[in-house]
Formats: C-alpha cells, sequence, structure tokens
C-alpha cells in the first residue's frame, strides 16, 4: 500500500495543474467547508475528496487557520470540485526529529540554520489528528458534490 505525506501530496497537486488542461478546463462546482478537531478550527490540515464515480477527479484543499477550505481540482480553470460522489479524507502531518519534536527548516523561520555536514537520513512524519482520517479504509466523511450549494462541515475527535 502506498503511503503520502502531505508534502508529496502538495508537489501531486502542483505537478498535475500543469497537465490535462483543455481550453476551458474542466467544469466544476464551488466546494467550501469547515474542518474542526475535539471542537477546535483544524488549521494547515489536508482535505482530500476522493471520487468514487467514474470519470471524476479528485479534489482538494489546505484549511486556513480558522480550519476553512476551498477546493481546487487538477485541470479546473475556476476553483471547486466535479460533480460526484467522494469520500472525504482529512490529515495533518508534520515532520520530526528522533526524538519526536517538530523539524523547522531554515526557509521556515527568521533564523539561518548551521550546517552540520551530516545527512538527517529520511524525514520521520508524525500526525496530529487521529490516522485513521486520513485512510481510504477507515474513512468516517463523504460528501455529494451537485449542482447548488455544497458547503460540508467535519467534525474530527479523538
Amino acid at each position: 500500500m502506498i503511503r503520502f505525506t502531505l508534502p508529496i501530496l502538495c508537489l501531486f497537486l502542483i505537478v498535475c495543474s500543469f497537465f490535462g488542461c483543455s481550453k476551458g478546463g474542466i467544469p466544476v462546482i464551488a466546494v467550501t467547508g469547515e474542518v474542526t478537531y475535539n471542537g477546535q478550527p483544524l488549521a494547515e490540515a489536508m482535505v482530500m475528496f476522493v471520487s468514487q464515480t467514474e470519470g471524476v477527479r479528485n479534489a482538494s484543499a489546505i484549511t486556513d487557520s480558522q480550519g476553512r477550505f476551498e477546493l481546487t481540482t487538477a485541470g479546473a480553470k475556476d476553483k471547486g470540485a466535479m460533480s460526484g460522489s467522494f469520500m472525504v479524507l482529512v490529515t495533518k502531518i508534520i515532520e520530526v526529529d528522533k526524538s519526536g519534536k517538530p523539524v523547522i527548516h531554515a526557509r521556515e523561520s527568521n533564523v539561518e540554520a548551521p550546517s552540520t555536514g551530516i545527512s538527517t537520513g529520511k524525514p520521520i512524519y508524525k500526525s496530529l489528528i487521529p490516522e485513521r482520517y486520513g485512510k481510504r479504509d477507515q474513512a468516517e466523511f463523504s460528501a455529494v458534490v451537485e449542482k447548488g450549494k455544497n458547503h460540508f462541515t467535519f467534525a474530527l475527535q479523538d
């Protein structure tokens, strides 16, 4: 089974946005929503609408500081998702060191990191929410996108 991490998914979405675009883009419907975790807005989480409808592309978004999101679909001119049924996955993953402390890269801070010359090896990632919310075989949420208003709220709990 292939495991995707947040950085890999983001890179995949960026690469996909350059391919498969027709002149007018694929037709999408605006989709917004909110994600909470234990009653609080879940910031910087990846929300993925995984298509359950043949011929319909997946859509995704990153939540803002208030847990709000607006979906985008690769190849679409506008923001939104194609009409269809979706399994909804939510992940929030950070990179950690061997002791489990968050890794702060020099590009993410105003402090220049000293060079140690030592390779840290393969990155280690830690989920900040229960991993079941990001697993296809344990998906707890679904959504149907259709013409009209498409605003979804997903409440995650421990």
